[in-house]
């Protein structure tokens, strides 16, 4: 039992669909018979010439010319419709009248050369009557491949046609002309039905064409909705980046100029506290030494994290000085020994360059400590014409082959460095094996696709 359409329109659509399709493939069996009438039309016109000069002398001329007049004008006026509909306005194309039109030109072609199968038919001599029948017969074959886009056109044109000397030779008498007649009739069935064969590979094709066509368009659609999704999800993620390091940016401002500002308070508070308790090594002087203590680190810790959050050598030195404080400071966090290895001419880039630079190399040196298990890394970077190349090396254990090379099994760090590359119009590649890993990216000095994010601005 097939089921219901759940609206009104949905069930519209499908016959709407299938009489749409059908007037396509109307409209192109119709062009394919004005194409090809030109070519039909020259051929009647030259057929039915040679015939009349070789009927002329077993026919009275009278006859011959009042017929081959009949061709001339019919030809003439299937090439005049031929050419109105060459030139006439797509838009304004009525199919079916088009149609309509040439199956009565075809049906006139067919009866006029059925009408030669009678009137141009020489009772006396027999040679005559072979090349009539094989004229007509020729023109009948040759009219399979012309009319064959529409049944109506070479029904028209065939079943006239071939009645015709069919039914001469018929009445002729006699039983070889009986035999001509009846193969005459089984000759024009034949053609009848091969047509009928053609007609349908045409149809078929044309639909076939039609869906093709359809599917294509629909492809191309959802192409350009998935261009214009992954672009929009690019500019999300643009924003969203621009946003985290706005907010990392007020963090960081707000560590600095407001925590740590405190702490500097209660750490001058405290000083003033310990010189009013004279007995010294009593518990409160310990007490308030270790308070010290506590607040130093803690400012400490806070400046550490401020500079983390936005380094302020990014924005005032630029992004050789960045990393290299980064790395000095890495460094006697973690044990590990960073070096770097930079141009003395390293230029200033755009902000959008540092920032992505300065994060990946965070980012990169970030797993060394965590998984590589290196004791060492070494930053490198390099210019080369309008892009810049920087790489962090380690000579850790690697990353393993079925990790590497899947990207999902990917750390969230490292599909965000590729995210803020990519869009910038950069790259992100990991080379890694047992001896270690390198983390190389690789981008235009320029921001090209960053300019056109909009702001994002953090309250």
């Amino acid at each position: 039992m097939s089921p219901m359409p759940t609206s009104l329109s949905e069930s519209r659509a499908a016959p709407v669909r299938v009489d749409s399709r059908k007037e396509e493939v109307l409209s192109a069996e119709v062009r394919l018979l004005y194409a090809n009438a030109n070519v039909a039309l020259g051929v009647t016109i030259l057929a039915a010439t040679v015939l009349g000069l070789l009927q002329r002398r077993t026919v009275p001329n009278p006859v011959v010319v009042g017929w081959w007049l009949y061709m001339v004008l019919v030809s003439v006026s299937r090439t005049a419709l031929a050419w109105r509909y060459r030139f006439a306005v797509p838009e304004c194309l009525e199919t079916r009248k088009w149609l309509t039109s040439f199956t009565v030109g075809a049906g006139l072609a067919g009866v006029g050369w059925g009408g030669a199968g009678i009137i141009l038919y020489p009772e006396n001599h027999l040679t005559n009557q072979v090349l009539l029948v094989f004229v007509v017969g020729g023109m009948m074959l040759g009219a399979v491949s012309l009319l064959a886009p529409r049944p109506e056109a070479f029904l028209a044109f065939l079943i006239p046609a071939g009645v015709g000397p069919a039914f001469r030779l018929g009445i002729q008498g006699g039983g070889n002309h009986l035999v001509m007649g009846l193969l005459a009739a089984v000759f024009t069935l034949a053609t009848l039905i091969m047509t009928r064969r053609i007609h349908r590979t045409i149809d078929s094709s044309l639909c076939l064409q039609f869906e093709n066509r359809d599917l294509l368009a629909n492809l191309q659609t959802e192409i350009v909705e998935r261009r214009e999704a992954e672009q929009a999800l690019r500019e999300l993620s643009g924003r969203l980046l621009q946003a985290q390091d706005q907010e990392r940016r007020r963090l960081a401002r707000e560590l600095h100029d407001g925590t740590s500002q405190t702490l500097n308070v209660m750490q001058l508070c405290a000083w003033r506290l310990q010189n009013l308790i004279l007995p010294d090594g009593s518990t409160a002087q310990v007490t308030l030494f270790e308070l010290l203590n506590l607040i130093d680190r803690c400012g400490s810790e806070i400046r550490t994290l401020s500079h983390l959050l936005h380094p302020p050598f990014l924005e005032v030195a630029g992004l050789g000085a960045a990393i290299r404080a980064y790395a000095e400071g890495f460094g006697e966090r973690s044990g590990i020994a960073v070096t770097c290895d930079f141009p003395s001419d390293l230029p200033r880039f755009s902000p959008e360059v540092e920032t992505a630079l300065f994060r990946v190399t965070q980012e990169a040196v970030a797993n060394v400590h965590r998984h590589s298990g290196s004791k060492t890394a070494h930053i490198r970077a390099t210019v080369a014409g309008e892009r810049i190349r920087l790489e962090i090396k380690d000579q850790g254990h690697g990353i393993p082959a079925g990790v590497l090379g899947s990207p999902s099994k990917l750390g969230v760090g490292i599909r965000g460095m590729t995210e803020r590359l990519r869009l910038l119009s950069g790259e992100l590649s990991i080379e890694s094996n047992e001896r270690g890993t390198t983390v190389r990216a690789e981008l235009p000095t320029t921001a090209p696709v960053a300019e056109h994010l909009p702001k994002v601005e953090i309250a």
